[in-house]
């Protein structure tokens, strides 16, 4: 989940929206937190140069994730295709693909 509206959307879900503002989630951290009843695995990072988050959870509990979010109007996109334009965007080289490997 990456963009300028990632943390107000998934606030607007989040059994705890406090708990994933910049102060309680800084970059780079993983956090054990709940979307909808849901237990998610939340790493913030993002490849792109935005604010963003991985979630990791079960199998079985992604349907349940994905109508929550596209109830929202979250739109999908293969990672490959935002995170190759958003980076580029950015000037975030990729090492082998972009740079010559030394």
């Amino acid at each position: 989940m990456w963009g300028p509206n990632a943390r107000a959307t998934i606030q607007k879900i989040a059994d705890e929206p406090e708990a994933w503002t910049h102060a309680n989630f800084p970059f780079a951290a993983l956090s054990e937190l709940m979307i909808k009843g849901v237990p998610v695995l939340a790493f913030r990072i993002s490849y792109v140069g935005e604010q963003g988050w991985e979630l990791h959870f079960k199998v079985e509990d992604g349907l349940a994730l994905w109508d929550a979010l596209y109830a929202l109007g979250v739109t999908p996109v293969g990672v490959e295709t935002y995170a190759n334009s958003r980076r580029m965007e950015k000037s975030l080289r990729l090492q082998n693909a972009d740079l010559p490997t030394p």
